[in-house]
């Protein structure tokens, strides 16, 4: 498995490097890849735009859509969508749609798809765009192949907190210089938002990565670039196997992981990334006593 991974890291820069086209013009993100999202990650990415019109992210044939009534009535989270296969085993899916045009099955990047709308679970009028790789069966941060954002923003690090696992005081500790606490585990929490210059005044998004150092070593690394179903639960891939609960406090705090500290002086390092490339970091000392 950790092989399998190892390559699919290797060929994700390399295909997805900016090889399709935004699904709409002038898009807006709201929401972000991995995002806590409804009680779960999002698997995709939520586009607002000052235009309705909705198109392919690339050349493909649209192998199954659901528009009113096509879906045999059953609800959908995802409304009216549709989706478009690809080359490589690359399927796109476009949801939330108000309307869905399929006149034909084979789509250019030119061809109209649809419209954007408020259909399914959503909590305002947006287009809800999924890249799922059939090869490896996993969902892929659609960012990693779609033209830059303007982002000169940086991630915001809010509150740091300690939560004991074997102190027998399970309160949250927050984390400020100069902090003496006792030795023992505890897990790492970390509030962070990501506002970026294209999203406005809406809500903040997820960052695309975070690093923990303590004492100069890296003991942590998130990453938000992938997620798969195993064993029934969605995985972040290559971020210690993170399902939702073991990730998410709650939808803005982290959880980065849970750590032995020894007795002296500790250096904590915090760095977090978002897509376009703006790093926030933070270094706090605090003391560890027997």
């Amino acid at each position: 498995m950790k092989k399998i991974l190892f390559i699919v890291m290797l060929v994700i820069p390399v295909f997805f490097g900016y090889a399709f086209q935004w699904p709409v013009s002038d898009p807006v993100l709201v929401t972000s890849f991995g995002e806590s999202k409804f009680g779960n990650f999002s698997k995709g990415i939520e586009l607002q735009s000052g235009s309705d019109d909705v198109f392919p992210i690339d050349t493909g044939e649209v192998v199954f859509y659901r528009s009113g009534d096509s879906g045999g009535g059953m609800p959908s989270p995802l409304g009216n969508f549709a989706v478009v296969q690809h080359e490589r085993g690359i399927y796109s899916i476009y949801a939330h749609l108000d309307k869905v045009y399929v006149p034909n099955y084979l789509f250019t990047a030119k061809d109209k798809i649809g419209t954007i709308g408020t259909t399914g679970l959503c909590e305002g009028k947006s287009l809800f765009l999924i890249l799922l790789d059939g090869e490896f069966k996993q969902y892929i941060n659609p960012l990693l192949s779609l033209p830059p954002l303007l982002d000169l923003k940086k991630p915001r690090i809010g509150h740091i907190y300690f939560v004991g696992e074997n102190t027998g005081d399970t309160k949250k500790i927050e984390v400020k210089e100069g902090l003496v606490l006792k030795g023992g585990v505890y897990s790492i929490q970390v509030e962070i938002k990501d506002f970026n210059d294209n999203a406005g005044n809406y809500d903040p998004t997820a960052p695309f990565s975070i690093s923990l150092y303590l004492n100069g070593e890296n003991r942590k690394n998130i990453k938000f670039e992938s997620l798969k179903l195993e064993d029934g639960n969605m995985v972040l891939q290559n971020s210690g196997d993170s399902t939702y609960p073991k990730l998410y406090a709650s939808p803005w705090v982290y959880k980065i992981g849970t750590f032995d500290l020894s007795p002296g002086d500790t250096r904590i390092e915090l760095a977090v990334k978002d897509f376009e490339g703006n790093e926030s970091s933070q270094i706090i000392k605090i003391t560890v006593l027997e």
